[in-house]
């Protein structure tokens, strides 16, 4: 299956600086080989007279680009004139332009879905612009069919909506940042890659799943990773590559392998309040003796010092992981909502975020989405929380009650988590007070950073 591994290079804006980033393709082809293709989001030419100038060399032919490049529309009003149609063409030798959307299906079987520009804010949209149609054209044909299992690579200048959550933050004003419709044409499409610009970072969130625990059948996860501005001062990252089998050509059961750092779908209509990471290894189900090892849209933000770059990767679910950002402390003991705004929410306002949970370092025997699970013990699974048998039990009625999600205490839950675990409690009282018997519950947390809720029971008497 090996000739079937592609090498791709992605790229974050160019905004005219052409010749800086063939020169780093051509030093990066000449240290680590040749790469199939190179994939670049946001806006690839720049106003400058001097930018112009760069383009028109490789326009006339003077200069050519080193490897097969593929770039989206504009996504600004002023680089709209270099696109002579919205249906794609080829700009200059061996620099293509997708076109305003679709999907783009090459001879190895490699299948990008693309969309180009920014959301539209008025009918009709302006050239620069997708529009709620463009989404609708790309989406309905794909998943209208039993076969579709999603697209190896998703292109979009925007972010996503609210792709950070449940993953690590990125160094943006999460208010102004990503569009709602990306966000449902990412959750519709499912990408292996999902590659975005426009905001000037490099950030590359945790990798998400695409169905739910133990109600779905096991999908392949998928990565977004935002990609920085060509030649930017504060060098940031603007180029990523990797290795991708196509989806066609993988084993069922390799392309559905999950990474110990997967998170749950940021994009889930009334999704559960589950950041789905691992903690360090402890105890399970309480048997300690087992052990195992655009500030606005536009505007460039200036945070993170990744050099420019690449590094290897393999699309088969081995990954890059970006670094772990403190979400900020929110302060006494007011419960916050993760309310879901996607989709069909066009507001730009998003709910406070609750502290992120401690940063786990290994496999959790508690999360539920964790290979660690013995789910022989799990009795009941609701939205947010589960309720299992305590593998060393003290009493014969020894059970646990835990959230879903990967959270240390209860002072640390969103308020519907809460209230699933209050409906938890009471219909175990009223099961056990008909059989003359008084529940005791307790929080326990020792050794362990995934919250377990003990229940014993006792005699009732009076």
């Amino acid at each position: 299956m090996g000739e079937q591994t592609l090498r791709v290079l992605a790229c974050g804006d160019v905004e005219g600086r052409i010749d800086a980033l063939f020169n780093r393709v051509r030093t990066i082809q000449k240290k680590s080989g040749q790469f199939d293709l190179l994939l670049c989001v946001g806006d690839f030419f720049g106003s400058s007279a001097e930018a112009q100038k760069e383009w028109e060399q490789y326009k006339s032919g003077a200069k050519k680009a080193p490897i097969h490049t593929y770039v989206l529309g504009a996504a600004s009003h002023e680089t709209v004139k270099f696109f002579p149609s919205a249906d794609g063409c080829e700009l200059a030798d061996n620099i293509i332009y997708l076109g305003r959307r679709g999907i783009f299906t090459g001879a190895s079987g490699l299948q990008i879905a693309y969309v180009s520009g920014r959301e539209a804010q008025q009918e009709p949209a302006p050239a620069h612009c997708f529009s709620p149609k463009d989404v609708a054209a790309l989406v309905e044909p794909l998943v209208s069919t039993s076969k579709f299992k999603g697209v190896d690579i998703l292109l979009t200048s925007q972010w996503p909506r609210g792709v950070w959550q449940y993953g690590n933050n990125p160094e943006v004003d999460t208010r102004y940042c990503g569009v709602s419709s990306i966000a449902y044409l990412a959750y519709q499409l499912k990408p292996r890659y999902h590659f975005a610009g426009v905001e000037g970072v490099n950030y590359e969130r945790l990798p998400y799943r695409n169905h739910v625990v133990l109600q779905e059948n096991a999908q392949h996860t998928s990565r977004f990773i935002a990609l920085a501005t060509v030649n930017n001062p504060a060098k940031k990252k603007y180029l990523y590559a990797f290795n991708i089998v196509p989806m066609k050509h993988m084993d069922p059961a390799e392309l559905v392998k999950q990474p110990q750092d997967v998170t749950e779908n940021p994009y889930r209509k009334g999704r559960r309040d589950t950041p789905a990471e691992e903690e360090p290894a402890s105890q399970f189900f309480f048997d300690l003796g087992k052990k195992k090892p655009q500030h606005q849209r536009q505007h460039h933000h200036h945070q993170q010092h990744h050099h420019q770059g690449h590094q290897g990767h393999q699309g088969q679910g081995q990954g890059h992981q970006g670094q772990g950002q403190d979400q900020g402390q929110w302060q006494g003991r007011k419960r916050p909502s993760d309310a879901d705004q996607f989709p069909g929410d066009q507001q730009h306002q998003h709910p406070k975020q609750p502290r992120k949970p401690p940063q786990p370092t290994g496999p959790c025997w508690f999360c539920l989405a964790s290979p660690e699970v013995e789910k022989q013990l799990v009795v009941s699974i609701g939205t947010h929380c589960y309720m299992a048998v305590a593998k060393g039990c003290l009493t014969p009625d020894h059970l646990l009650i835990l959230p879903i999600g990967h959270y240390q205490s209860v002072v640390e839950l969103a308020g519907e988590v809460v209230e699933e675990l209050e409906k938890y409690k009471g219909a175990v009282r009223k099961f056990y007070k008909s059989l003359g018997k008084r529940c005791v519950l307790f929080e326990r947390n020792y050794r362990s950073q995934h919250l377990q809720l003990q229940l014993h029971t006792t005699v009732f008497t009076i």
